[in-house]
């Protein structure tokens, strides 16, 4: 949906720093990304005879004829990639954008990529009760017979913004909403012996049985689920399922042979924002044998709950993506 922008982590030496993060943009992102990610530059465009030219906390790139090709409404997005990924850099405030020598005009308003937030409240369960915890105290959402009976474990919440329901893997085999004072809890997915399941920006739940068939399950409480498409994925054990922050990639924890493995894949979506596939596995992290659980810290770092093997204990490592 053109909804996030996706950065991609490298590393460039520093006195030519500028130029290469320009000219890695314009080449395009890495194999694994690239089929569920777009760019607003035309194909072809390079660095133009002025290149990339600093001044203090400014720059200023030229970019090759090729820009000129360019949509009037892909303008803007240009500008927010060129500042977005050069203003990464510390010391540059300023970046100014030609082709050919020529100011490159922008037309239209430039787009909101604020993401949402994480809820401020941490949720979990308290025995079988769900439980918020805030104001220095456990504040009860759901300690009813019915939800208890249930068997809850691994709650996901949506985030902040989002009016979708908290959800539940209940009886180790159902994903379930939990209830309100108005809607009752519904059963959203059956499967066996499920993941804990993981909420995207666009308010789908995945999950799936911990011994994959190659897809994982994504669930909205207003459509019915989809499979995934995970060939990869066929025969292995899925240990944990996160999707990025932007819902562009999702991190998954897999177990084969006794040994845990650490990849993320990027999430190919419908012009609705549905998932439909995953990508090829980049693999990260490959000392850590041993991981419990995974999260997105931020667009490019992943905690992981990990060891390097299973004599050793477990510890948080914060993993960057790229």
């Amino acid at each position: 949906d053109e909804g996030a922008l996706v950065p991609e982590l490298r590393w460039y030496p520093h006195p030519s720093a500028a130029t290469d993060v320009v000219e890695g943009l314009l080449e395009g992102p890495s194999g694994w990304l690239a089929t569920g990610v777009t760019t607003a530059f035309p194909r072809g465009t390079s660095l133009g005879p002025d290149g990339v030219r600093s001044e203090g906390s400014a720059v200023t790139v030229d970019l090759s004829a090729d820009a000129w090709g360019a949509k009037p409404e892909d303008v803007p997005m240009m500008r927010v990639q060129l500042h977005q990924s050069l203003l990464a850099l510390a010391d540059i405030a300023v970046v100014d954008v030609k082709v050919m020598g020529q100011e490159l005009e922008s037309t239209g308003p430039v787009q909101d990529f604020t993401l949402p937030q994480n809820v401020a409240a941490p949720y979990m369960l308290q025995g079988n009760a769900l439980v918020r915890w805030t104001n220095g105290e456990f504040e009860v959402v759901d300690d009813s017979e019915e939800f208890q009976l249930s068997v809850p474990r691994t709650p996901a919440v949506p985030y902040a913004t989002s009016s979708a329901p908290i959800v539940v893997v209940a009886a180790e085999n159902d994903l379930r909403t939990v209830g309100t004072e108005t809607v009752a809890a519904t059963t959203l997915f059956t499967g066996e012996d499920l993941v804990a399941p993981s909420y995207d920006r666009f308010d789908w739940v995945w999950t799936t049985p911990r011994v994959s068939d190659g897809t994982l399950a994504a669930v909205s409480s207003t459509d019915s689920a989809r499979a995934i498409s995970a060939t990869w994925l066929a025969g292995m054990t899925v240990k944990a399922i996160r999707v990025s922050p932007g819902g562009e990639r999702v991190a998954i924890v897999t177990s084969a042979d006794g040994v845990d493995s650490l990849n993320v894949a990027v999430v190919l979506r419908d012009i609705s924002g549905a998932p439909y596939s995953l990508g090829d596995p980049f693999s990260i992290a490959p000392t850590l044998n041993v991981v419990s659980d995974v999260t997105w810290v931020d667009q490019t770092t992943i905690g992981a709950l990990a060891a390097p093997s299973a004599s050793a204990s477990a510890l948080l490592y914060l993993i960057s993506v790229g």
